[in-house]
């Protein structure tokens, strides 16, 4: 059963989908819906998600710190912290790097 949220975003393949709630977050087969890896506690509540156009990474925001996670497992791949608010997040342009 999917936990109570306060957010959920899809991955642009179909196949997972990111719940965030209340300090914590977790990565879910759309295909068996279970849940597979618990991602890192935020010290808040998350406030932004969006996977990149080949659903192998999804991005997270909690108060200008933003981190890159890898879909397969659910393990930060960096993490940076902006100088500014932010409003929303976007995946890039097709084919753009990212760690």
């Amino acid at each position: 059963t999917v936990p109570s949220s306060t957010g959920v975003a899809l991955s642009p393949d179909g196949a997972c989908a990111l719940v965030f709630a209340e300090k914590s977050a977790e990565l879910w087969s759309t295909r068996t819906r279970a849940s597979y890896a618990t991602l890192d506690p935020h010290e808040l509540e998350m406030q932004h998600a969006v996977f990149a156009r080949d659903s192998r990474v999804v991005f997270t925001e909690v108060l200008e710190v933003v981190r890159a996670i890898r879909v397969a497992d659910g393990v930060c791949l960096a993490s940076r912290k902006l100088e500014s608010y932010v409003s929303a997040l976007r995946p890039g342009k097709e084919g753009a790097p990212y760690p």
